[in-house]
């Protein structure tokens, strides 16, 4: 066979075969994104770690419960679509970040006098106890 003549034939062609399309779960979408977190900063992973994403359709939908979170998230926004995109073969179109409900807690007790108060707010039979010893607490 020369330099110019075409590859010869032996009958046998191989035709790839298209793959199936298995769409991804909330498992797999977890598994990227803790996968996408052991590669970034202190800082990041640690968020990463904290939060769980979900798969919507051909969206990873991710909910972060602070503006510190948001803002955060937002930073690492492309890389991690690049890095899904790539991961998932394209099934994955889009990252979002929504924001979610925040609880308001109440503030912890700090002082003895705001100690106090808390714990005979949770105990209010004490309070009877602390008078009938003649206790002078704050």
């Amino acid at each position: 066979m020369g330099l110019n003549e075409p590859p010869e034939i032996t009958g046998k062609t191989e035709v790839s075969q298209p793959a199936e399309f298995v769409p991804l779960t909330n498992e797999m979408a977890n598994a990227i994104w803790l996968e996408f977190a052991s590669g970034q900063g202190p800082r990041i992973s640690s968020l990463m770690k904290l939060l769980s994403a979900r798969v919507e359709g051909t969206d990873m939908i991710v909910t972060a419960g602070s503006m510190e979170q948001l803002e955060s998230l937002e930073e690492i926004r492309m890389p991690f679509t690049r890095f899904v995109l790539a991961k998932t073969n394209e099934k994955i179109l889009r990252f979002l970040v929504e924001r979610g409900e925040v609880k308001d807690t109440e503030r912890r007790p700090y002082t003895d006098k705001e100690k106090l108060d808390y714990m005979l707010k949770k105990h209010p039979e004490w309070q009877e106890m602390i008078e009938k010893l003649h206790l002078r607490l704050p």
